[in-house]
């Protein structure tokens, strides 16, 4: 069984317990607006490994280095309900 660590700095209007309707589009929506700015965060030297949702509560975000990058990734998005936690790199997979 996976262990799955609980996200490291979470921040902005999290949604604890509410159902998801219209916050899962705005969830989606930010996770998209993060992802799109691997480059932006790049070049300010945070490595962005993924993005995902955890719908009805927040955008998760995986860093490289949470416990340095977090809090400025939680001030850039500061209206977005963001959980930033450790990221790995992914392995593509080839076929064998």
């Amino acid at each position: 069984m996976n262990h799955i660590p609980p996200p490291v700095l979470c921040g902005g209007p999290l949604l604890p317990g509410r159902p998801v309707g219209t916050d899962g589009q705005r969830h989606e929506e930010w996770a998209a607006q993060v992802w799109a700015d691997q480059a932006f965060w790049q070049r300010r030297g945070a490595t962005v490994h993924g993005v995902g949702t955890d719908f009805g509560r927040c955008v998760t975000v995986g860093l490289a280095d949470p416990q340095r990058d977090g809090a400025k990734v939680l001030a850039h998005y500061s209206k977005a309900a963001l959980c930033v936690e450790q990221g790995y790199a992914s392995d593509p997979l080839t076929a064998s």
